[in-house]
């Protein structure tokens, strides 16, 4: 038999060169060569900045652990009212390293939950401050303002990056009891965080949920009347599913929608800046579009690709935009923000029983394998047996039309894997987009090619969106051709 296949709440790659195929490889390719220093990410945000932004930061859970978890109604209620990110990592473990990234852009140089530390460079609450914005945090437990101590009962300095930064004044560092009742007093931006009770570190996750709810339902509910915003999300996860975390946002103007891209605290810092017009500082992060004001360009994009397979194997594409390419020529890294180089993708084909499963939270054409809320078994975006004409001997004929897989209309040299998608354009370089075959259970990566005419060099195939791309496996010739 054929095997067919193919307030802000803190609760890849393109590759240029050779794609290694051995087991250690097969679900993190990395880019070959250095990255060329890129110039700032361009702003993308027209939307007016927010009145007022509050950003509340749990603890050391995952997104998995949260969502739909009976206890965390109130977190679930949140993330369905506003935008959640579906695909938002964590930078680092432990847990102090991740607000100092989300608050400077860098750790600097801190590694563990050590105390205290004493910094001077560039962070959020310094550019606000010397934009004619205010910033301030608040802690709970704090001892009292300003305060400089390492911890006090359940308050832990670990979780307050901005009293370590002299550019920082200290009445910047509030505790939570002087939270405003009235919103309209709230500072430009604010980070709330709550004690180690509170924020599932050591208390439980309804714990968590419930303080959540006492004390910041108010402002949810205030902030989409008020052109204000709520973002929760969380430090780190507990080691249990790659640093996967919760992510939302919740208030003016934001789509309710769950949002596919991938994101990092580098994104949330570079998107805070960014609706502000700040400087920018630290890694080259994309601004998240969080009003989805981007343009998109969804057109119906196939690639074809033959490659011999054998019961038990299936074929799976990656692919994108080069690293390198990116940095020297869009402003992007995708070393530190892996999602500027992904292609948003929509199956069309979802009929085949072997592969629908397998596209279940596949949304991109990516370099990084298995997507967060794709099947572990996925190293990549899975490809559908597709033929010209059906041998008797096979049995009774299969279609593309009605099972998924078989014969295809637009198939017209034989034995092909397909991939039928709905593809952003807007998010390829000037239409052209790079894949790379992998045949799982067996053959790996294919062979580097050396295809003409397209935009840059690069070893990979190159389509185009919006076409018909007909590709062999270790050829360097394409037929790109329209429906």
């Amino acid at each position: 038999m054929i095997r067919i296949a193919v307030v802000v709440a803190l609760v890849g790659c393109g590759r240029s060169g050779h794609v290694p195929g051995g087991p250690g490889d097969d679900d993190n390719p990395t880019p070959d060569g250095a990255v060329v220093v890129p110039p700032d990410a361009p702003p993308i945000m027209p939307h007016r900045a927010p009145d007022h932004v509050v950003i509340v930061i749990e603890e050391n859970h995952s997104s998995q652990e949260i969502l739909a978890n009976a206890a965390a109604p109130y977190i679930n209620e949140l993330a369905g009212k506003g935008t959640l990110f579906t695909s938002s990592f964590a930078i680092e473990h432990p847990s102090e390293p991740n607000y100092l990234d989300l608050f400077s852009g860098s750790n600097q140089g801190v590694t563990d939950d050590s105390c205290p530390h004493t910094f001077s460079t560039a962070n959020l609450g310094a550019q606000l401050i010397a934009a004619g914005l205010t910033f301030a945090g608040y802690s709970e437990g704090l001892p009292a303002m300003g305060d400089t101590t390492c911890n006090a009962g359940d308050y832990y300095r670990k979780h307050n990056p901005w009293v370590n930064f002299t550019n920082v004044p200290s009445t910047a560092n509030r505790p939570f009891t002087v939270f405003p009742t009235d919103f309209t007093q709230l500072p430009t931006v604010s980070f709330v965080i709550p004690d180690q009770q509170h924020d599932i570190h050591d208390g439980t996750i309804q714990q968590a949920d419930t303080w959540l709810q006492q004390n910041l339902k108010a402002y949810a509910d205030w902030a989409p009347s008020h052109n204000s915003l709520l973002i929760v999300t969380f430090d780190e996860d507990d080691a249990s599913a790659a640093n996967h975390i919760l992510t939302l946002v919740v208030g003016g103007d934001i789509p309710v929608m769950n949002a596919p891209e991938r994101i990092s605290h580098f994104n949330l810092l570079a998107t805070l800046l960014d609706m502000f017009g700040l400087p920018k500082f630290g890694p080259n992060a994309q601004p998240i579009d969080l009003w989805r004001v981007k343009p998109v360009d969804l057109k119906r994009t196939v690639v074809f690709v033959s490659g011999m397979t054998t019961p038990g194997q299936d074929l799976f594409v990656r692919g994108g935009i080069d690293y390198g390419y990116a940095a020297s020529h869009l402003g992007l890294d995708c070393n530190v923000d892996p999602g500027a180089c992904q292609i948003p993708i929509r199956h069309k084909n979802m009929i085949n029983p072997s592969t629908a499963p397998l596209k279940a939270g596949d949304d991109f054409i990516d370099w990084l394998g298995p997507e967060p809320n794709q099947q572990a078994s996925a190293v990549g975006t899975p490809a559908d047996f597709t033929i010209d004409q059906w041998p008797a001997a096979w049995g009774a004929a299969r279609t593309v039309a009605t099972d998924g897989y078989g014969v295809e209309v637009l198939n017209h040299w034989g034995a092909y894997w397909m991939l039928d998608v709905d593809m952003d354009c807007a998010k390829t370089v000037n239409g052209w987009f790079e894949i790379k075959s992998f045949i799982s259970n067996g053959a790996g990566w294919e062979p580097d090619v050396t295809q003409t005419g397209t935009p840059y060099a690069t070893t990979n195939h190159m389509g185009q969106c919006g076409r018909v791309n007909r590709f062999d496996r270790g050829s360097s010739a394409a037929d790109i051709h329209d429906f």
